[in-house]
């Protein structure tokens, strides 16, 4: 049964002497925005497009482009919506494996499996905030294997992030390199 971690955060013991997590998808208002901005675009063009595309004798070739150019925007518009808002990441870790799963009401879209021995250098990127001037970066979580950095957990607050830092080292200790020192951080 889930039961809350920090914040957001819901965890379990699994039956192998691990830890389930599910983290939710943050709200990036900015994303959010940007998203709503472009589908109510896309869907007002796809509105105006059909009917010249009617009146005219025939419709050229770039008339159908745009039509379908705008139709994938809308698409990709409405999915990131959908993620910011009813998207979620479960991170399951035992001593013998480690697997993040994506997925958006209910669907898995993405799952990643890693042996647990080849997961190194697990560390955590704060945000850069917010500055005049620059853009914000939200928070991650970063880890190395199978030769590439692998990312997960995106915009969680720091509670939040040490609390599942602190559960994820009671299952595993994870090895670093002493080049993870002297990684900076976001400014």
């Amino acid at each position: 049964m889930l039961e809350k971690l920090n914040g957001k955060l819901m965890w379990e013991r699994t039956p192998q002497g691990g830890i389930r997590v599910e983290i939710p998808a943050r709200l990036d208002w900015a994303v959010v925005a940007m998203g709503a901005a472009i589908t109510l675009w896309a869907l007002l063009f796809m509105g105006i497009t059909p009917l010249r595309m009617i009146t005219q004798d025939t419709p050229g070739i770039a008339a159908w482009f745009f039509a379908l150019v705008f139709l994938a925007l809308a698409c990709a518009a409405v999915g990131l919506l959908v993620w910011n808002f009813k998207g979620r990441t479960t991170l399951t870790l035992d001593p013998s494996e480690m697997k993040l799963v994506r997925s958006v009401l209910g669907f898995e879209w993405s799952t990643r499996v890693f042996p647990t021995r080849e997961v190194r250098n697990l560390r955590y990127l704060p945000s850069s905030g917010y500055k005049l001037g620059r853009t914000h970066i939200p928070s991650v979580f970063c880890f190395e294997a199978n030769d590439r950095t692998h990312t997960f957990a995106s915009g969680l607050t720091n509670i939040e992030a040490f609390a599942l830092i602190d559960r994820m080292l009671d299952v595993y200790a994870f090895p670093k390199e002493r080049a993870v020192e002297y990684i900076g951080i976001r400014r």
